[in-house]
């Protein structure tokens, strides 16, 4: 588990999320409130996804839309809220939650990043599916 986490709030802009998460090689983080309570998720998945109100252009529309069009669409995305695309509905696991419920958590719910929320529902830290792969690879094995 990651207790540094990185989080953003609902008007952080789409460009500032991208940014962080090529910035820290992460997949995914917590939106939260200014009392830090867990808000949403975002992950790279929601990038991508065109069911979401905001996704990347296909390939095709790159091809028929002039270069002009192009970028004022691509800064209009940029300037999104990031709370136009977070999931509302995350799963979640507590600090006490071990690993193997964590693990069963990352296959049936098929999310990645999880977000770690004391009782009252403040995020704490973040485990992702490489968090388990490298603990599994050191030398100390946790079962």
């Amino acid at each position: 588990m990651t207790t540094q986490v990185i989080t953003v709030v609902p008007e952080t802009t789409i460009e500032k999320v991208a940014l962080l998460l090529a910035e820290h090689h992460i997949t995914g983080m917590p939106v939260v409130d200014a009392s830090h309570k867990l808000l949403g998720l975002v992950t790279e998945r929601n990038f991508l996804v065109s069911g979401q109100q905001v996704y990347l252009p296909t390939a095709l529309e790159l091809f028929k839309n002039s270069t002009e069009t192009i970028n004022l669409q691509i800064q209009e995305l940029l300037a999104t809220p990031v709370k136009d695309i977070m999931v509302s509905s995350v799963a979640t696991i507590s600090p006490d939650t071990e690993l193997a419920a964590a693990a069963r958590v990352f296959a049936v719910k098929q999310v990645n990043p999880l977000p770690v929320v004391d009782q009252n529902g403040i995020v704490v830290g973040i485990l992702s599916r490489s968090d388990l792969i490298k603990l599994l690879t050191s030398k100390r094995i946790v079962i």
